[in-house]
Order: structure tokens, then sequence, then C-alpha cells
């Protein structure tokens, strides 16, 4: 099996920086989708139940604006859209049927 040349070469602090600010720029990137998802399906979606404070229900016309969503954590966000997603589901129940073939 044929070895890699860079297999005996130690990593720099130049190394350990570039992967780091590409890790960043990826995070960065995913909390920004998430956040427009999350506006996307809650402005799609105004009557979705995202949470309940108390009796009261909290829908999602509450929460679909782009400067209310950007102080809401990332975790948070995405139970929100899992929340919708399943309101989603429930109103329409009728699932497309999968075709099996013989093999």
């Amino acid at each position: 099996m044929a070895k890699n040349l860079n297999d005996n070469v130690r990593k720099t602090y130049k190394d350990y920086k570039k992967e780091y600010v590409e890790l960043e720029v990826k995070k960065e990137r995913l909390i920004n989708e998430i956040r427009q998802r999350l506006l996307n399906v809650a402005t799609a979606n105004p009557d979705a139940i995202v949470t309940e404070m108390g009796d009261t229900e909290i829908r999602a016309k509450s929460i679909a604006n782009a400067n209310y969503i950007k102080g809401i954590e990332i975790p948070t966000c995405i139970l929100y859209i899992q929340k919708i997603e399943e309101w989603l589901a429930k109103q329409n129940p009728i699932q497309q049927k999968e075709i099996e073939f013989d093999s």
C-alpha cells in the first residue's frame, strides 16, 4: 500500500490556523442556512405551532422575521423547523407509496 508523503510531516501553526478558519466559515454558512430555512418555512406556514407558553400556542407567524430569528439559538431554530415540518406532515397525511421491485 502506497504511503502518503504527508503522513510523516507535522502540521504547523499555519496548517491549524487555515483549518480553523475554514471550519469557522463552514459553521457560519450552516448557521445562515438554518436561519434562512426557518424564515422560509415560518413564512410559508404561518399557522404552524412552533411552541407553547403555558396555555398559549405560539405560531410560526410570530417568529417569521429575519431580525427576530437572528436572536434565536441554533438548536432552537432546528427545533422550530422540526415542529413546522411535523405540523405540515399532519396537515397532509397522504404519503406517496414506495414502489417495490422484485429482485
